[in-house]
């Protein structure tokens, strides 16, 4: 269902210029469940104070606070119902209160303040409405089937039905009768209607009608150009309030983290005891290239699984702070994003790299957005990280792939990430040792994983002359230029150099090494 129209003030159609000096007070408490009052309020300040410095922002939410009766429970977390413990439903609802008075707005409106609540938390909620407006505000709000208590604390009751706004009635609670006249039943709706429709009719053509609407003839709004007291604080502002947001999110879910690091640990003892010791023939070397590429496709599964798991229960507070103009969804991505890099950069170090999670979140952060719902990221996420193993280069030989398959390896970070493991681990383990290369193993070796050849070329006069400078030289070389993982070089021991250099005195030489 399409709805269309226009929001329309005293006849006139305001659009975004009524936030300047309003504030919407929603139904439903939407928080970051792992923050604290105070933190939750200090960062809507910065979010929406625009030009107020550290001190005027901390000012500013002391004084709230004080005002909404929110002392007592600033520095307990707030907590979300049946997952973690937190604040009571009557302080949860004023904190959105708190949140709309931030910026001092002169009118507010509420929808449903009181819904959800027991009575004696409905009525803590309406006495802060009722403190609100004698401070010189102006509060408008829906309110469903309320006490005679909280009936004698409004100024003004009015009662829609069907749309309209019918019938002005005394602070006090009518009999049901009112209410049963005006409300739909689903097994009679037309009648109901039509009885709606008629003392609606009788109200706007009797003298109580036409001195109620003559009155608000009277006080009619002279709309000029409304003074612009809010605006959208910059980039920079938004990027540093979210990423503290989101830091704190994290730090705070504890049992995440830990079960996420202790998960890594183990997986990075079985992988090492399991791969210990492989000698470095073309059977290890196999075994070696499995083995990285399974470190490869653990740290995307695991990171991408975590964000689809809880990035999406994010999106409705996205949506209802993008709407109120605290931030753009730019300034969104790029904070949470940077959030992410320690949760899931730490437990990825702990089997490889620091580096390597980006890819993988980015990823996740992608299928979440686009997807509608949890389970159809997982149903998209299945193919398209088969699409992207396949290609990584252990699987199939990408060199002989079809060309309309092939192309996805350059955006594969299987193949990007197997190819910078190998390069690691050939510098690791030949720390102590000079390179040479062995022709015939090299050339099987590339022609099996498709690798780009080299032609490699060394003076061993150089090498003998320079020998202490090029036996740590090299390794450097190769490790920053991925020389490893396109020759997948073969290796022998010094004493084979020192033979080498033997010769070299008794033949009076040169050598050279060249691979076909």
């Amino acid at each position: 269902m399409k709805v269309t129209g226009s929001v329309l003030v005293d006849g006139r159609e305001l659009g975004r210029d009524i936030t300047y000096v309003s504030g919407y007070v929603q139904q439903d408490d939407l928080f970051m469940s792992t923050l604290t009052v105070k933190e939750q309020l200090t960062i809507q300040a910065r979010l929406r104070l625009v030009g107020f410095t550290e001190d005027q922002i901390r000012r500013r939410v002391k004084d709230i606070i004080e005002d909404l009766g929110l002392t007592n429970c600033q520095d307990s977390l707030i907590g979300m119902s049946g997952v973690r413990k937190g604040i009571s439903g009557g302080e949860a609802r004023r904190l959105l209160f708190a949140e709309e008075l931030i910026h001092n707005p002169a009118l507010l409106f509420c929808d449903e303040p009181t819904s959800g609540l027991d009575s004696s938390m409905a009525e803590s909620v309406v006495n802060v409405m009722q403190k609100l407006c004698r401070s010189g505000r102006t509060i408008i709000c829906t309110i469903h089937q309320p006490s005679s208590i909280i009936y004698r604390k409004f100024d003004r009751v009015m009662f829609i039905a069907n749309g309209h706004l019918d019938i002005p009635v005394p602070n006090y609670n009518p009999a049901d009768m009112i209410i049963e006249k005006l409300s739909i039943e689903p097994q009679n709706e037309t009648a109901c209607r039509e009885r709606i429709k008629a003392i609606c009719n009788s109200f706007n053509h009797s003298a109580e009608g036409e001195a109620f609407y003559r009155s608000v003839d009277e006080c009619r709004m002279r709309v000029g150009k409304l003074p612009e007291m809010r605006r959208t604080v910059s980039l920079g502002v938004q990027i540093r309030a979210l990423l503290h947001r989101s830091l704190l999110d994290n730090w705070r879910n504890k049992a995440l983290t830990r079960a996420k690091i202790i998960q890594k640990f183990i997986m990075g003892v079985f992988i090492g005891l399991l791969y210990f010791q492989t000698p470095l023939t073309s059977i290890g070397i196999n075994n070696l290239n499995g083995g990285m590429f399974y470190i490869i496709a653990e740290l995307t599964y695991s990171t991408l699984f975590g964000i689809l798991t809880f990035l999406p229960a994010d999106y409705p507070l996205l949506v209802r702070e993008y709407h109120d103009g605290l931030y753009g969804v730019f300034s969104y991505f790029f904070a949470r994003s940077l959030s992410y890099v320690p949760l899931f950069a730490f437990d990825g170090f702990i089997m490889i790299s620091t580096a390597y999670e980006q890819s993988a979140s980015a990823f996740g952060v992608m299928l979440s957005t686009v997807s509608p719902s949890y389970p159809v990221a997982i149903s998209v996420a299945g193919p398209i990280l088969t699409l992207l193993s396949l290609t990584g280069g252990l699987y199939a030989n990408v060199g002989e792939l079809p060309a309309y398959v092939s192309w996805i390896q350059y955006f594969s970070w299987f193949a990007m990430a197997l190819k910078h493991l190998q390069s690691l681990n050939g510098s690791v383990l030949h720390l102590s040792r000079i390179v040479l290369v062995r022709i015939r193993l090299c050339a099987f070796r590339l022609k099996l994983y498709s690798k780009d050849s080299h032609l490699i070329e060394a003076g061993l006069p150089s090498i003998v002359y320079c020998y202490p400078v090029f036996h740590r030289a090299i390794v450097s070389a190769a490790y920053y230029t991925g020389l490893f993982s396109r020759l997948l070089l073969s290796v022998v021991y010094d004493r084979l150099l020192l033979h080498a250099v033997d010769l070299f005195r008794k033949n009076h030489k040169t050598a050279g090494l060249m691979m076909k």
